[in-house]
Parts: C-alpha cells; structure tokens; sequence
C-alpha cells in the first residue's frame, strides 16, 4: 500500500511551478539600495491576543487539583462498595 501511495504522488520537480518570493523580495530591496531609494519594511501583522501565561498556570494547577479530587474521591468510595468474594478451594 505504501508503494502504492508513493508511486501516485512521484513526479519530476518543475521549479518554475514553485517560485519562491522571499529571494525575489530580497532581490527588489537589494536593486532599491543600489539606487538609493528608501526602502520600507512591510508592517507586520499585530498579535491577535497575547497569553497571560500566569493565568494559564493557576487555570492548570486548579485543574490538576480536581483531578486529584476526583481520583481521592473515587478511591474512597470505591473501597466502600463491597466486592464479591473469590471461592477458595
């Protein structure tokens, strides 16, 4: 199955079909320098939201705390129930 796969997606790489803008970003700043002209950084996208990581660190501790709860809990009561006892021979 795997040669399968891997027979349907094999192809000859066509760079042309792949062009990449970083290099010819580069190149159009290099070519502006060389002229003198001004170049101009592209402002970046701004962070949507930023993490309190503090808030995330009590949000998770509270939660592993009920998780031990609830584990101490099920543990109490489950040696409450009274189990069926194994016939001895």
């Amino acid at each position: 199955m795997a040669a399968q796969l891997i027979d349907r997606y094999t192809g000859s790489f066509e760079a042309e079909r792949h062009g990449g803008t970083y290099r010819d970003t580069l190149c159009d700043i290099i070519k502006a320098k060389r002229k003198a002209q001004e170049v101009k950084a592209e402002a970046r996208p701004a962070a949507d939201k930023q993490t309190d990581w503090m808030a995330a660190l009590r949000a998770c501790k509270s939660l592993c705390e009920l998780s031990r709860r609830h584990r101490q809990r099920a543990a109490r009561l489950s040696s409450r129930v009274e189990r069926p006892r194994r016939c001895v021979r």
